[in-house]
């Protein structure tokens, strides 16, 4: 894409002149990007194998021109099937690929988390009749999310998580649907719930201190950051295929885990499992 333009100043940049920016501003203007068909745009710096700077956008709005010029945009609607059975209120088990499950039952309702002394399994029984359970994987979910992230957020589906039972609409969060009184709230009165955040990334750093340790949408304290703890930062590039950090921009993220929040009120998560993280 040649051009993309800063919703900050409104200013229409090419690729080559936005790289020039100061480093801080660069750092801060490209997570504010978008297509001329208003689609959230990102920047990727050129890299250490030759590909220059350049802007994209996933996805493009209906009928933009540049959409089909790239390989990565998100395409496609879901069927009515699928509409239908987010809205079912069934329940939906996400497939972590891990062994067994936790014996502790919790389901996050609008109101409390309530403990039940039952531990989840693959078919639930309503009226003296088994149902089984569906399972997806967080790339597929993810996906989904990216096409029409509404029906997540207005579905009474269950989520099926490590034996943990969540709606589908309080467990999954864009970055910008998570404010500083939102998550208040979750560390006061729900601490141990997790949260799967997910968003468009827009850079990626190695901690300073902890030069292992990878942050994905780095920002000030208006931008939520995702921490991938140094024990698994390398799994996590060797499985996302990530040759630089740079690779990421662009890409989305989906990743579950407890929010914090820092001395200086920045909220983030921690990945500290590889299974807990999807890019696509």
């Amino acid at each position: 894409m040649d051009f993309a333009i800063c919703t900050i100043d409104n200013k229409k940049y090419k690729a080559h002149e936005f790289q020039k920016l100061d480093a801080s501003e660069l750092a801060n203007k490209r997570r504010f990007l978008q297509c001329q068909c208003g689609g959230s745009a990102f920047f990727r710096k050129a890299s250490a194998s030759g590909q220059a700077a350049c802007f994209g956008a996933r996805p493009h709005k209906e009928g933009c021109d540049f959409a089909a010029q790239e390989s990565e945009t998100v395409n496609g609607t879901l069927s009515e099937d699928e509409k239908e059975y987010f809205n079912s209120g069934k329940e939906l088990i996400l497939d972590l690929n891990f062994g067994t499950q936790n014996t502790k039952h919790v389901s996050d309702t609008d109101e409390n988390d309530i403990d039940d002394k039952n531990k989840a399994g693959h078919h639930s029984s309503k009226n003296g009749k088994a149902t089984a359970k569906s399972h997806r994987r967080l790339s597929t979910i993810l996906r989904t999310l990216m096409i029409d992230e509404n029906y997540f957020n207005n579905s009474n589906l269950k989520i099926e998580l490590e034996g943990y039972s969540y709606l589908s609409k309080n467990l999954f969060k864009n970055f910008n649907k998570l404010t500083n009184e939102y998550v208040d709230d979750i560390l006061n009165n729900r601490p141990n719930t997790r949260r799967a955040i997910w968003g468009m990334v827009s850079d990626a750093q190695y901690d300073k201190k902890n030069i292992e340790s990878i942050w994905i949408n780095t920002g000030g304290n208006n931008t939520v950051s995702i921490l991938i703890d140094g024990k698994v930062s390398n799994s996590f590039m060797e499985r996302f295929k990530i040759r630089e950090l740079e690779d990421l921009s662009g890409r989305y993220v989906l990743a579950i885990g407890k929010l914090k929040k820092s001395k200086n009120n920045k909220i983030f998560s921690v990945v500290e499992n590889i299974s807990y993280v999807s890019i696509v």
